[in-house]
């Protein structure tokens, strides 16, 4: 196995009552860690051992992915994961694993192998009072947190009579449901599910490909504990579609969520389930723009529900400024926020309300000094 990274996982020591899902990298023993109690939550009994099993593979794909850097000029890394399994029956179809392997590489431009042994005796998860049991959502949306998933989210409920669960994968359960405050929570229901990786690592790996693995897979569980066979994926064609068009460098086309990668995950989700259940990845907006989305949105609701809702990527807070909710206006995030906003008209709205740490970004006079 020259050139071939290996990542074998066993089960954390755990009581049976924990309500994580853990899972320690043998080499070493660094723990991956995925809450479960807001999944568990959706109904009474506790969480199907190929529930576990699914969000550890999600855990273990995002820590490979994350810890195993990538060379210079050489975007394709050999992965193999050795993962111990509640049902390793279900893993040993052929079925599964290809289409698995499938997803994966289609996603992040490696090649992935897997093994999956039988172990880890069993896991109970119990159900806990709190306002997501039974939540009889009919629909289920993903959260991603940008501006056009954020509209789109919000359209979606806006035009829904019965009860929408919204997911997100969120380190910080206390900003889950940041800019949804507004919304009924008889009819709403919005849950985080954070994501650690136990490492004394710094640097990590920052293509992270697998993200999107790891949020859609763990959505599609979420659907299946609430009883939706439907996940809506906000998306809009520029975030779904744009970056797989526009390739930089000798990277692998960024898929993300995309409908070709969602279909894969798909297929692999039914080879898994083998018939017991089966979940469809609908994306509701993709040949819209973010400025469409975004129109489309401040018509139905009419008011400024999106300046609470932030784009920018970079901390501006580092730079010495101390206004909340203040944006840099220049990063690539803050760039596509402000010619939505402009494309979709909704400009002379801004005035006095979209604020932003460099504001101007026209130049009247440019010349260059010569020595000078």
């Amino acid at each position: 196995m020259s050139g071939m990274n290996i990542f074998r996982f066993d089960y954390a020591d755990t009581d049976t009552t924990d309500v994580s899902a853990k899972i320690v990298e043998v080499r070493t023993g660094h723990t991956v860690e995925m809450c479960l109690q807001a999944l568990s939550e959706y109904r009474d009994s506790s969480i199907s051992a190929n529930d576990v099993d699914i969000l550890r593979l999600a855990c273990a794909v995002a820590y490979v992915d994350r810890t195993c850097k990538r060379r210079k000029r050489e975007w394709k890394r050999r992965l193999h994961v050795e993962l111990c399994v509640l049902e390793a029956e279900r893993w040993s179809q052929p079925e599964v694993t290809e289409r698995l392997r499938g997803a994966l590489n289609y996603l992040t431009g490696d090649d992935w192998t897997f093994a999956f042994r039988a172990g880890g005796g069993t896991i109970k998860v119990s159900a806990r009072t709190s306002l997501f049991r039974n939540s009889g959502a009919s629909s289920v949306v993903t959260y991603s947190g940008g501006l056009d998933s954020y509209c789109g989210v919000r359209s979606w409920i806006k035009n829904q009579s019965e009860r929408v669960l919204i997911v997100k994968v969120q380190s910080d359960p206390a900003r889950v449901v940041e800019g949804f405050e507004g919304i009924s929570h008889s009819r709403v229901t919005v849950v985080g599910v954070p994501f650690h990786i136990r490492s004394p690592e710094k640097h990590f790996d920052p293509s992270y490909r697998s993200r999107t693995f790891v949020f859609m897979l763990t959505s599609a569980v979420a659907s299946r504990l609430a009883g939706s066979r439907e996940v809506r994926v906000c998306e809009a064609g520029q975030g779904a579609l744009g970056p797989s068009l526009a390739q930089i460098g000798d990277e692998w086309p960024y898929v993300s969520t995309s409908p070709m990668f969602s279909h894969r995950l798909s297929m692999f989700l039914d080879a898994y389930w083998a018939g017991e259940w089966s979940v469809k990845f609908v994306h509701p907006v993709l040949w819209l723009t973010k400025s469409q989305v975004l129109s489309s949105v401040q018509s139905q609701e009419g008011d400024l529900f999106w300046m609470k809702h932030r784009s920018c990527s970079n901390n501006i807070r580092r730079q010495g400024v101390e206004t909340d909710g203040l944006q840099c206006g220049y990063c690539s995030n803050c760039l596509l926020r402000r010619v939505s906003l402009h494309a979709s008209g909704l400009s002379s709205l801004l005035e006095g309300n979209e604020r932003y740490y460099w504001s101007e970004l026209r130049q009247g006079e440019f010349s260059i000094s010569n020595g000078g």
